[in-house]
């Protein structure tokens, strides 16, 4: 297999890679919706398995046994949980928990696409376009959105439940901060996306002057 057909198979393989992502975003939008709807026409029949992060601290001291001889007294500070709830999950957190996953799902629908439309632009010899530049752009954007928009959820939703929290012997506390990871993978691809405009309007420069 020479090199233009391997890099053939590697292109088409990608495009049905992600038109499977496509698809399975698709289903689990209209999966969601559909749960949701139902769980607002019918809220005594829907059962949500929900779980929020939580921290906590335990307020007794506990006994770590090192040996047969020494024992040491140690607390547990910032460990970290998942709320479940027993019974059926309040309306309003259902509402609240779709509504974030919505903008997620919504956010990688984009990301998808601009991918498939950058692997079509590899399909046909010419990735070096400034298209593909703007795509990337709004790769990164969204990706900087996923950060925000799991922060912007996340931190009203701990506050709420945190500062209702009631078991003995546990300390409820709420974390606030932004998922740095999105934030740092977001601003190298809209670096990456500049430059790669840059280059592409220094090839159609050089294009025309030959």
């Amino acid at each position: 297999m020479n090199s233009s057909n391997r890099k053939s198979v590697v292109i088409t393989t990608t495009e049905v890679l992600l038109n499977l992502l496509w698809i399975v975003l698709w289903v689990i939008l209209v999966l969601m919706t559909v749960a949701f709807i139902s769980s607002a026409i019918q809220p005594e029949r829907a059962h949500w398995v929900l779980t929020f992060p939580i921290l906590f601290e335990l307020t007794e001291t506990g006994v770590l046994h090192v040996s047969e001889t020494m024992d040491r007294k140690v607390t547990i500070r910032r460990a970290e949980g998942r709320l479940r709830f027993q019974d059926r999950v309040p309306f309003g957190l259902v509402a609240y928990n779709y509504s974030a996953n919505l903008v997620a799902v919504l956010l990688n629908v984009v990301i998808l696409f601009m991918l498939r439309r950058m692997i079509s632009s590899l399909g046909v010899g010419n990735p070096f376009i400034r298209e593909n530049g703007i795509r990337l752009r709004w790769i990164g954007t969204a990706v900087i959105g996923l950060g925000l928009a799991k922060a912007a959820f996340s931190i009203p939703a701990t506050l709420f439940l945190t500062t209702r929290l009631d078991i003995p012997g546990i300390h409820f506390k709420y974390r606030v901060g932004i998922d740095g990871e999105y934030i740092l993978i977001g601003l190298l691809i809209l670096v990456l996306a500049e430059i790669f405009r840059v280059g592409a309007e220094m090839r159609e420069e050089q294009e025309l002057t030959i």
